[in-house]
């Protein structure tokens, strides 16, 4: 959800059912979504009015809701310019990799220590 508002993300299948809220720039996953299914948002206040609406292939492991026209302020700019860089660099990732990225890029730093796999046991 790349809005500066929150959305309710629905699946659209024989009994429309909701999967769940997301914030602003924030995601939500899916589990065993398959080629051919649809998915919407709405606003909170408003169930019925699909603000867009997707039909998965197997080329769309994973959307955006961007809507146009949006006023930022600071905070809001610099967190959509990260989703957008990691937009970028999921579609680099699938050229090179021929699978999906499915996380955020950059990723933070471990924040265990490593150890040297030179010993075992």
């Amino acid at each position: 959800n790349l809005s500066t508002k929150p959305v309710i993300l629905y699946w659209e299948g024989k009994q429309r059912r909701l999967i769940g809220e997301i914030g602003p720039f924030e995601s939500i996953g899916t589990a065993a979504t398959t080629s051919g299914q649809t998915f919407s948002v709405t606003p909170l206040d408003d169930p019925e009015n699909r603000l867009e609406q997707w039909i998965v292939t197997v080329d769309t492991q994973v959307v955006y809701f961007d809507p146009p026209g949006q006023n930022r302020n600071a905070v809001e700019e610099e967190r959509y310019d990260m989703h957008m860089l990691n937009k970028q660099f999921a579609h680099q990732y699938s050229l090179m990799a021929k699978r999906p990225w499915l996380a955020h890029f950059p990723r933070p730093l471990p924040v265990h220590p490593m150890w040297s796999a030179s010993h075992f046991g």
